[in-house]
């Protein structure tokens, strides 16, 4: 049974034969190129990390803050604003 798959006739061949037209190198420009976009726009646009891998349908939080966790904006101010209020609860 040679030939290709069912993965690369219906998506990995047409994907190639678009970047081969539009003269962009396929080296970097695979088709997980998309799902990364994706992920970073979600991220981006606010979503949090359980939104980020129901949305990728990864297996595990674990996962998704490994590839994407330094995309999250380290300093939110609701964050902090949350650190805040926890430890003055703590003094009081």
């Amino acid at each position: 049974m040679g030939g290709a798959t069912l993965g690369q006739q219906l998506f990995q061949d047409p994907w190639y034969r678009t970047l081969d037209a539009l003269a962009w190198p396929r080296r970097g420009n695979g088709p997980h190129r998309l799902r990364h976009s994706f992920a970073v726009g979600l991220i981006e646009d606010g979503a949090s990390p359980a939104e980020v891998k129901a949305a990728l349908n990864h297996s595990a939080i674990t996962v998704t803050l490994s590839e994407y966790g330094d995309h999250w904006d380290n300093d939110d101010p609701r964050l902090r604003n949350r650190v805040n209020a926890r430890f003055a609860r703590l003094d009081g």
